[in-house]
């Protein structure tokens, strides 16, 4: 029995169409060094670097 908020395993699947994408490998991209779409993610953690434990 699924619980109120609780996914099954198909609503978990990402299905993503390849005829989105105009190159035929990654080798063809050029490298980044960023996070895609992950700004909080990423402020979050350079905040986590730079708390310095020795002030703690």
């Amino acid at each position: 029995m699924q619980k109120k908020n609780e996914l099954s395993y198909k609503q978990l699947k990402n299905y993503c169409s390849t005829a989105k994408f105009n190159f035929e490998t990654t080798a063809e991209l050029e490298p980044t060094n960023k996070g895609i779409g992950q700004e909080r993610g990423i402020v979050a953690l350079e905040f986590g670097l730079n708390v310095d434990v020795n002030r703690l």
